[in-house]
């Protein structure tokens, strides 16, 4: 066995390290790289926990012996996991462990516990597949495949601090007991009682022969000259036995063919017979043959016929098809005729609603134009009253003066008639607001023209399309009748 590769999370004092994430990864040693290792390191640094990881992921045994194996859990955490990669035999194999604490109530207290799981996978990998039944048997499928026992392996193969000159110490039965092992000395028993049972069975069967043997008779020369000349008339009886059924062949040879010629005789007459029969009904068979191709020449006229007949139906059905065909294309060109001539009623309508609009927009222009006047009259009315807001100001210090009392006079008049151009040029506003109001029903009613026309002209394609078709039917019409 070789030892791969071992990593160790939240084992003693292997609590494990943290990644870039944060997250806890176990702490790995790879053998791998070199023959020899030396591991150092100050006291409870982890040395001998290193070895009692080893130990107990083979066979569940650590140096504190006993079952507390929560005491190999770090106490910064609650679980502790084991993975040693060994290989052995040229096979990797990677062993498994896990240790997690429990706590239970007894009398008011909480005693810890550990419960162990393991198993043992045929690969290096933490999802290799497991090898069937070593799920949390892993020490016994390490006994059978190291073929050494924990303390052999503790006192031969990894020893224990302080305990390296155990194996001298031990008492004589425990030294050989431990060098057996080491040298598997059960294989070479085991080759031993093999070898042992094979013998003892060819020795049952040497004596079992010997015992047959024993009771065959002894044979003398007399005996020896009687049983010759027994062989002798046997073997001439044989002869005369081949010879004879030599003759008893030939005989029955002889009578299967005698057989075989009076059975083709028998079918020669048979055929003889019915030849005179037929040519007896020569004149029968003369007229049946004469009927037979006369009804066969009726029954190609017939199928003739027949085949004619399944055509007419077929073109009578086509012509059916075809009139149902040219009923329905009529009464779709009757709908659509309807539809071409609402379409142009109302292409005609919305061409008489346009001519109106279009009065009503030229009757709108010439209103704006006439407001537009006004309009400017109305700017020329509001620059003198402007202009008599400021000679009221400046006849304010002059009112002594009554000489001018018929021009003030008329100047009110003027400004009476000014005021009602104001409430002209408010209505020459609203009309123009009703003005730009006609103007987007114009824009309106041009689309809806538009959109009639182009009605218009998909029902002209249509009808020309259904004329063609027509058209093209009539021919087909003509050509059938």
């Amino acid at each position: 066995m070789l030892l791969q590769r071992i990593e160790l999370k939240g084992f003693l004092s292997h609590y494990g390290q943290k990644n870039e994430a944060g997250e806890l990864e176990p702490q790995e040693i790879d053998f791998r790289s070199s023959p020899l290792w030396l591991i150092h390191g100050e006291n409870g640094a982890g040395k001998s926990a290193l070895f009692d990881a080893i130990t107990f992921a083979l066979y569940k045994e650590h140096r504190g012996g006993g079952s507390s194996f929560y005491k190999l859990i770090s106490d910064a955490t609650d679980k502790a996991e084991i993975s040693l990669e060994i290989e052995l035999g040229g096979q990797s194999y990677l062993i498994q462990r896990t240790i997690t604490r429990t706590r239970r109530k007894v009398k008011d207290q909480y005693e810890e516990g550990a419960k162990i799981w393991g198993i043992v996978r045929s690969g290096t990998r933490n999802d290799s597949p497991a090898i069937p039944g070593t799920e949390n048997k892993v020490e016994e499928w390490v006994q059978n495949n190291l073929r050494m026992s924990y303390e052999t392996f503790v006192s031969a193969v990894l020893l224990r601090q302080g305990e390296a000159d155990a194996f001298l110490k031990a008492k004589a039965t425990e030294r050989k007991k431990r060098l057996l092992e080491l040298l598997d000395h059960k294989f070479y028993e085991k080759l031993g009682d093999k070898a042992t049972k094979l013998r003892n069975n060819w020795k049952k069967e040497r004596d079992k022969k010997q015992q047959e043997l024993d009771r065959l008779s002894l044979i003398t020369k007399d005996n020896l000259k009687s049983q010759e000349q027994v062989i002798t008339e046997v073997e001439q009886s044989l002869t005369k036995a081949k010879i004879s059924q030599s003759d008893k062949k030939q005989q029955l040879g002889n009578a299967r063919n005698a057989a075989d010629y009076i059975a083709q005789i028998t079918e020669k007459k048979k055929q003889q017979h019915n030849d005179a029969v037929i040519i007896t009904r020569d004149n029968e068979i003369l007229t049946n043959v004469r009927r037979y191709r006369e009804l066969k020449t009726v029954l190609q006229h017939l199928n003739n016929l027949w085949r004619e007949r399944q055509r007419l139906n077929e073109e009578d059905s086509h012509i059916k098809q075809t009139t149902e065909n040219l009923a329905t294309l009529q009464i779709e060109i009757n709908k659509l005729s309807s539809q071409l001539q609402q379409s142009r009623n109302d292409e005609n309508k919305k061409n008489e609603e346009l001519t109106i609009v279009t009065q009503r927009l030229e009757q709108v222009k010439e209103r704006q134009q006439y407001l537009n006047n006004n309009l400017r009259e109305l700017e020329q009315v509001t620059r003198v009253e402007k202009q008599i807001h400021e000679a009221e100001e400046q006849l304010k210090p002059h009112l002594h003066i009554l000489t001018h009392a018929d021009e003030i006079d008329h100047n009110y008049q003027r400004h009476e008639m000014l005021r009602n151009a104001v409430s002209l040029m408010q209505s020459l506003i609203n009309t123009q607001q009703q003005l730009i109001a006609s103007e987007g029903e114009f824009k309106a009613a041009k689309t809806d023209v538009s959109s009639c026309q182009e009605k218009v002209n998909t029902a002209k394609a249509e009808e020309e399309r259904l004329q063609n078709i027509i058209e093209i039917k009539k021919h087909e019409h003509d050509n059938i009748g």
